[in-house]
C-alpha cells in the first residue's frame, strides 16, 4: 500500500513539474552585443523588451504576458529576447539608439538587428501572441520596413 501510495506521489509530481516547464518567456542573459552576434549567427529574431523598475506596465508585462505558457512557448522557440534595463547605463544607451521614450516598449528585430515593429505600453498575452504571429508572417513574406505595432493591434 505505501509502495502504491509513494508511486502515485511520484506520478503527480512530474506531472506538475512537466506542466510548469515554461513558467515565462526565457530572455538572454548575455551582453547586448553577445545577443546581436547570436542572432545573426542562428538567423534568429529578436525581441528587445524595454522596462524599468518603477514602472507598473512593465511588471504587468512580465507578471501577465512574458508568464503566459503560449506566449512564453512562442518567444521561447522563434525568438532571442531581451531584456533592457533602462535604470542603468547600457540600457540607456540601448534605449536611446532605438528612440525610446515610453516603458514598456517592445521591439521586433530581424537577426540582423533592422528594427520591424514596434509595441508601446502594456498588451494581453491574447493580443502579444498574435502580433508575435503577425511578426513571424511578415519576417516570411520579407517585409522589412519598421511598423507601429500599436496601430496594428485595433485591426486584431
Amino acid at each position: 500500500m505505501i509502495k502504491k501510495l509513494l508511486i502515485m506521489a511520484f506520478l503527480l509530481i512530474s506531472r506538475a513539474t512537466q506542466a510548469q516547464d515554461i513558467i515565462s518567456a526565457s530572455f538572454f542573459t548575455g551582453s547586448y552585443q553577445d545577443l546581436l552576434q547570436e542572432a545573426k549567427r542562428l538567423k534568429k529574431p529578436i525581441i528587445l523588451d524595454f522596462s524599468a523598475s518603477w514602472c507598473e506596465p512593465c511588471k504587468k508585462m512580465d507578471r501577465d504576458t512574458y508568464s503566459d505558457e503560449l506566449t512564453a512557448s512562442i518567444i521561447s522557440l522563434k525568438y532571442f529576447a531581451y531584456k533592457v534595463d533602462v535604470d542603468n547605463i547600457d540600457g540607456l544607451e540601448i534605449g536611446k539608439k532605438h528612440k525610446v521614450t515610453q516603458f514598456p516598449t517592445t521591439l521586433f528585430l530581424d537577426y540582423n538587428a533592422k528594427v520591424l515593429g514596434r509595441l508601446k505600453g502594456f498588451y494581453p498575452p491574447n493580443y502579444f501572441v498574435k502580433l508575435l504571429q503577425v511578426n513571424q508572417n511578415k519576417r516570411k513574406r520579407g517585409q522589412g520596413k519598421e511598423e507601429n505595432f500599436d496601430k496594428l493591434i485595433t485591426s486584431l
